[in-house]
């Protein structure tokens, strides 16, 4: 599952697998939330680095869009 690409559709919510993404060398990094903000959800880190901050609410992650 290396080199596979994440594609999210912005129109609809998708549920995501952490096991398929680990198996395809991201990292996740789940917090639900902190004193500051609230809505911190923690990082999914990508094969190649690259952090995406996700957000936390009503006791879900949600990638931006």
């Amino acid at each position: 599952m290396r080199n596979q690409t994440l594609v999210v559709d912005k129109e609809t919510e998708t549920l995501l697998s952490v096991a398929v993404l680990l198996k395809a060398d991201f990292d996740v990094k789940f917090v639900t939330g902190t004193k500051k903000d609230h809505t911190f959800g923690g990082y999914l880190v990508t094969p190649d680095g690259q952090k995406i901050r996700m957000i936390f609410g009503d006791n879900f992650w949600r990638l931006p869009m």
